[in-house]
């Protein structure tokens, strides 16, 4: 059996993780929940992944703890691989490469976002 590539999802919302979950097995990724954004962290030092998909709201570390961290430790072109689940005018968010999309529950419209993430592996 092939090893499927990784998708790491940050999302604390039941519904909103099934959903995520749900593009993931259309796009033939392993998702992998992260319990917050610290423990995203932690898994992101030791694997590697075809995407992120963080929620804005994520528990403990915030999303943009998140983002710090990756743009620290693997360059600021890597955000392209991250897909934003939140507020679009939010001025945090200056990196062009990141891509920031409003909560849905259309799996197809999650899909086609995480599509849009480069496949390159983060890490």
């Amino acid at each position: 059996m092939e090893k499927r590539e990784r998708l790491l999802v940050v999302e604390d919302d039941p519904a909103m993780r099934q959903t995520i979950e749900q593009a993931a097995e259309r796009l033939h990724l392993d998702p992998i929940q992260a319990t917050d954004g610290w423990d995203a962290i932690r898994k992101l030092e030791t694997n590697s992944y075809a995407a992120v998909v963080l929620d804005e709201k994520a528990a403990q570390n915030s999303a943009f703890g998140v983002i710090r961290y990756i743009t620290e430790e693997f360059g600021q072109d890597t955000l392209s691989r991250v897909l934003f689940l939140g507020n679009e005018s939010d001025e945090r968010l200056q990196a062009p490469q990141l891509r920031v999309m409003a909560r849905t529950d259309d799996v197809d419209d999650i899909v086609s976002a995480i599509e849009r993430c480069e496949s390159e592996v983060v890490k």
